[in-house]
Order: structure tokens, then C-alpha cells, then sequence
């Protein structure tokens, strides 16, 4: 952007996000469904009941506000109206102070991160919409559809795992992960078949010139003994 290249900008841009979204979207879907197998494994037996309701609504908070303050708040730096973040994040505020006054007294920890995810949201979508007075910051729109088809395979992969102590979590955590990079390989998220071919290749190639090596070395061996 400093050198003037427009296109350039907007191009890293929307990589920015889509790597984003293509990593914060599984971890977050993931911590949602395993998060009966975080609260045994981590936490008291007394507090299990209490903590793996909440981790849904956690999972569900970070994921707006790592997008908003990773992506959709850079508009306000990249456009020079850093003062619009303040509107976005105060509104923020009162939802969070005005639905936790009236959530927690009813549900408790599970009202306050009720509030607290809602809060989130609204900013998410405040910031999108007042970061277009600052610049324009692309959406991944492409990208979110691949995204959400490799999370859809992910799910029911992670939901017929076990769903506690660390065996659960050690399962969920991995085939979930495997089953979404596969998915992403065969929707080609980021391009990664071009980085799996490249690696391939990169493979082989040493693999035949460690042969050729070991090929030439034996040859020399054998002509040096006769």
C-alpha cells in the first residue's frame, strides 16, 4: 500500500483472510464440538458440568472478534480513521455491561458468555460496515464456501469420536484435523494441491539425487578397489 500498488494491496488482503478464516474457522468449530473432552481433561471433576456448556459460546466469541481484530479492523489503520475502531469497540462495551446485567443474574456463567459472544458479533458486523468509511477490506467470500464444506466434513467425523479425557480429545483433535486437510485438498483451499505437488517434487528429487549420489559413490568404490 505504501507503494501505491492498489491491486497489490487488495490481493494480500484477501489472502490475509482467507488464511485466516481457513484456520480459525476449523479450531474454533473444533474446540465447540470437543468441548465435553477439554472440560474433563482440564479442568475438576466439580467443574465439568459447569465449563463444557460454555465452551460453544467461547468458541463462538473468539472466532468474531479474532476476525474482527485480525482482518476487519485493519481498515481503520490502512484508511487513516483510526477513531471509527472506537465507535465499534464502545458499542461493543454497552451490549456486553447492558446483556450480562440481564443474563447472569439468570443463567450465570453461562449468560455472561452468552453476552459476551453477542458483543462480539455485533462488532464483527459494526466493523465491517464502518471500516467501508475508512477502506475497503475484501471478504473471502470464495474461500468461506470451500471453508465451510471442509468444516462439514469435519463434524461428523469429530461428533462419532469418544467425548472425554484425553484419548476423546487426542482423537477429535487429530482425525478431525486429518479429515479437514483432506477436504481442503480436494477442494484445493489455499491452493494447497500446487504446495502438495511442489513438495512431492521437491521429494522425489532429492530421493534420485541421494540415489545418484550413492550410485556414483558405489561406482567409485568398486573402481578404486579393482
Amino acid at each position: 500500500m505504501e507503494r501505491g500498488d492498489e491491486a497489490a494491496t487488495q490481493r494480500q488482503l484477501q489472502a490475509n483472510g482467507t488464511l485466516l478464516l481457513a484456520v480459525l474457522a476449523p479450531a474454533s468449530l473444533g474446540i465447540a464440538l470437543t468441548g465435553n473432552c477439554i472440560a474433563t481433561t482440564f479442568l475438576g471433576a466439580k467443574f465439568v458440568a459447569g465449563a463444557a456448556p460454555l465452551m460453544s459460546w467461547i468458541a463462538a466469541g473468539s472466532f468474531f472478534n479474532a476476525l474482527r481484530a485480525n482482518h476487519l479492523d485493519h481498515a481503520f489503520q490502512l484508511g487513516k480513521k483510526a477513531h471509527l475502531q472506537i465507535w465499534v469497540m464502545a458499542l461493543a462495551a454497552i451490549i456486553a455491561i447492558g446483556l450480562s446485567l440481564y443474563l447472569i443474574p439468570r443463567l450465570g456463567p453461562m449468560g455472561a458468555a452468552i453476552a459476551v459472544t453477542v458483543a462480539y458479533a455485533v462488532a464483527c458486523v459494526h466493523s465491517l460496515i464502518a471500516g467501508r468509511y475508512a477502506y475497503s477490506i475484501p471478504l473471502p467470500l470464495a474461500a468461506s464456501v470451500r471453508v465451510g464444506f471442509c468444516c462439514a466434513a469435519m463434524t461428523p467425523v469429530v461428533v462419532l469420536l469418544p467425548d472425554s479425557g484425553w484419548v476423546g480429545l487426542v482423537l477429535r483433535a487429530g482425525l478431525g484435523a486429518a479429515t479437514y486437510a483432506l477436504a481442503a485438498i480436494a477442494v484445493n483451499l489455499l491452493n494447497v494441491r500446487v504446495f502438495a505437488a511442489r513438495f512431492a517434487n521437491s521429494v522425489a528429487s532429492r530421493r534420485w539425487t541421494g540415489l545418484e549420489l550413492r550410485s556414483a559413490l558405489s561406482g567409485r568404490s568398486r573402481g578404486s578397489s579393482n
